[in-house]
């Protein structure tokens, strides 16, 4: 073969090796960008589209005295599902008082909610049923709103302070005969006077909530 033909097989022996790891490289990064090609580029969470569900957890506050001027409030909590511009949602409030339960008031209720933005906010309408146990009264009702409009005073991050105000009618109500809040109050007059006050001359009534809730995704 002669020095000269055998120098020429040592460098083509000495090239071989590098010229494999060239194309294995290449190769792999082939591979690397179909893969990447196939996925799709990653946006950061900053850009990420936001879910259109998740759950909002408030607490709330309502004003709801006899006379407008008072200061007598309901205080509670609220659960709302919010699926795209929809609103699902429970209420529970009462009225605690320190001289005992049979001097306090709870209200539970459910209700649907639409949302609509409005000028850089949302602003929603909702209808909702609510039941309440007047103790202080001596009696209970149950209350429809046809009328609930919202607005979102406030909103940062995951934070929301809602607006409401509306109208509901109490279309159901009967007295609380129980030894536990009056042991004298069996068909107490002056409860069953109220009663038909609020149920038969005067049953629409308005109420503004005041609702303060976070967003869990």
């Amino acid at each position: 073969m002669g020095v000269l033909g055998a120098l020429a097989v040592a460098g083509q022996l000495a090239v071989a090796p590098t010229t494999l790891a060239s194309d294995a490289r290449a190769e792999s990064d082939a591979s690397a960008g179909a893969r990447e090609a196939f996925v799709g580029p990653v946006l950061p969470a900053s850009l990420s589209p936001a879910s259109n569900d998740w759950w909002v957890v408030s607490v709330a506050a309502e004003q709801f005295g006899r006379d407008p001027d008072s200061l007598d409030a309901l205080y509670g909590v609220s659960v709302m599902y919010r699926l795209d511009s929809w609103g699902p949602h429970l209420l529970a409030m009462s009225k605690p008082n320190s001289g005992g339960f049979e001097d306090s008031r709870f209200l539970a209720g459910a209700g649907l909610r639409g949302y609509l933005p409005v000028l850089g906010t949302e602003m929603s309408y909702g209808v909702s049923v609510h039941a309440e146990a007047r103790l202080e009264d001596h009696f209970w009702l149950a209350y429809a709103t046809p009328l609930e409009l919202g607005v979102v005073l406030y909103s940062k991050n995951s934070w929301d302070l809602e607006l409401f105000f509306g109208a509901r009618r109490a279309f159901a109500g009967e007295l609380i005969n129980h030894f536990l809040i009056d042991p004298n109050g069996f068909d107490n007059e002056n409860a069953a006077d109220e009663l038909e006050r609020v149920t038969e001359l005067e049953p629409w009534r308005g109420f503004v909530r005041l609702v303060f809730g976070r967003r869990l995704d």
